[in-house]
This record gives structure tokens, C-alpha cells and sequence, in this order.
């Protein structure tokens, strides 16, 4: 539909793989396919975000994460995941206290070690999140839960 927003994968010829999740969806559930490139308009992130645009309770199907201030200019992060699986729940969660960078927020093993060091593969949960229109689009490593929960997909921030 005109206007959402999409992840972009790879281009081939004349088309986009694309991704798409509802995140006013009440249940968790993506869409893949083929766009026309010609159709995709580049969405770029909030141009240097103030503090007060992170802050609040951002939703997504089985999950949400909150911001808050904390002390020197940092935020507190707090995020839960639920995923249903065949037989079991699956939890995922991710807690931090970061200094948001010019564009977006970035963090490993709760902020203890800076984003751009090179992820060793040893499972630590690495997380980035940017500001976009009215949404807060999150990308993780799917190492921030148990089998495969991730905190990815855009967010909306309840009222």
C-alpha cells in the first residue's frame, strides 16, 4: 500500500525484494515478495533525533520496548519479546543504557561494549535503532532471545 514502510533486500533487474510486517498488527506475521524498484521511495532516518523523540512505550505484535531518560544523557532501554512457537513460548529481551549517536541508537550486551566493535560469534545481542517518520525501526542480530526471537520491525509508540 502506498505509504508503508519496508525492509529493502536485493535488487535484481528491475525489482526489490522487499519485507513487510504490519506494526499496527495485533499478531506477528511477514510478507515477502518482489516490488517494482520504480515504486520504492527511500525513507531516510530522523535527522538528529532530540532525546524526547525516543522516549515511550514503542509496540510491535508480541513485544514492546520502552525508553526512558537516565542519568548523563543516557537512555534506558528495556524491551520484551513473547514469540509463540509450534509448542512453546519463546522469550526475548533486551535491556541497555546507551548515549544515542547522531542518528540513531546503537548497543551490544546492554551498552558494556561499543556497537562497531566486530561481533566475535559469541552470541552477544547486538541492537540499532533509528527514528523514522513516526516509527522506530529496529534491527537485531537474532541473539537477543531464545530460538530465533527478534526484536526487528518497526515500532509504533503508544499514546
Amino acid at each position: 500500500m502506498t505509504g508503508d514502510l519496508v525492509h529493502l533486500g536485493k535488487t535484481q533487474g528491475d525489482f526489490t525484494c522487499v519485507s513487510y510486517q504490519s506494526p499496527l498488527a495485533k499478531k506477528r506475521g511477514e510478507t515477502s515478495g518482489w516490488l517494482p524498484s520504480a515504486a520504492l521511495t527511500p525513507v531516510g532516518p530522523m535527522q538528529s533525533p532530540k532525546a524526547s523523540d525516543w522516549i515511550g512505550t514503542w509496540d510491535h505484535p508480541d513485544g514492546s520496548i520502552t525508553i526512558r531518560p537516565a542519568t548523563s544523557g543516557k537512555l534506558r532501554i528495556r524491551g520484551e519479546m513473547l514469540v509463540q512457537g509450534r509448542h512453546d513460548v519463546y522469550p526475548g529481551e533486551i535491556k541497555a543504557e546507551v548515549r544515542p549517536d547522531k542518528e540513531s541508537i546503537a548497543f551490544v550486551a546492554g551498552g558494556s561494549i561499543p556497537f562497531e566493535t566486530p561481533d566475535e560469534g559469541n552470541g552477544e545481542c547486538r541492537v540499532r535503532m533509528q527514528r523514522i517518520g513516526v516509527w522506530l525501526m529496529v534491527e537485531d542480530n537474532v541473539q537477543c532471545g531464545d530460538h530465533g526471537v527478534t526484536f526487528t520491525g518497526f515500532y509504533h509508540c503508544k499514546k
